[in-house]
Parts: structure tokens; C-alpha cells; sequence
């Protein structure tokens, strides 16, 4: 799993980079999809490039098969958490006047509005 560092970003996909020691090459794959689209370069601008043509090459394959192309982070989110966490999000949402996923949601924008500057 990748914790720090940039992503690659081309016509609203990311890109992961790793580096493969004993071959001295870079690569990486789209995140945010389920469909494997992997791409692999000796240096960092050749990479990007790399990735800009296997992301223009899954929409393209897409078309040409007829279907839609997966959108990078749905929206839809799974969490797993403890039965009190639960419990306790359900009658906070519910004393709120809102569903439980309309809570989560607010609760972590906020958390993410309040660390925007981790990300920098």
C-alpha cells in the first residue's frame, strides 16, 4: 500500500508509482478502478507518459467493446466499524433528524476539510 507521495492524475484518474529495485524500473497501476491497468518506464517523465497512454487505451478498449468505463471512487464507500460505533452513529443520526450514511458523510468531509493541509 502506497502512504505517501503524489499520484499521477490524467482525465480524472490517479496513478500509483513503485519502484522495482532489481530492475531498475518504475511502474505503477490506476487506483480508484477494479479493472488491472498497469504501465512501466526507466524514468519519471517517461512513466507519466506512460500512464496518460494506458489511461487513453482503457477508454479507448471501453468504447470499443461497448462499455462504460469504471469511474475512479464511485462514491460508494464500505466501512467496517465496531457494533458500538454503529449503535452510537445510528442515535446521533437519528437525534439529527438524517440517515446514518447522510451523517458519515458529513463527518468526514469535516474531518477532511479540517486536515486539507496534510495533503500538501
Amino acid at each position: 500500500m502506497m502512504c505517501e507521495g503524489d499520484f499521477l492524475k490524467y482525465r480524472g484518474y490517479l496513478g500509483d508509482v513503485s519502484y522495482i529495485n532489481r530492475l531498475r524500473m518504475l511502474q505503477g497501476r490506476l487506483v480508484g478502478i477494479n479493472e488491472r491497468v498497469y504501465y512501466a518506464a526507466e524514468d519519471l517523465d517517461s512513466l507519466h507518459a506512460e500512464f496518460c497512454r494506458a489511461v487513453d487505451e482503457y477508454l479507448a478498449k471501453c468504447e470499443a467493446e461497448g462499455r462504460k468505463p469504471e469511474t475512479p471512487f464511485s462514491g460508494y464507500l464500505e466501512v467496517e466499524t465496531s457494533p458500538e460505533i454503529h449503535r452510537r452513529l445510528y442515535e446521533l443520526a437519528h437525534r439529527r433528524c438524517t440517515s446514518t450514511s447522510s451523517l458519515v458523510k458529513n463527518i468526514l468531509a469535516e474531518y477532511l476539510d479540517s486536515h486539507a493541509h496534510d495533503a500538501d
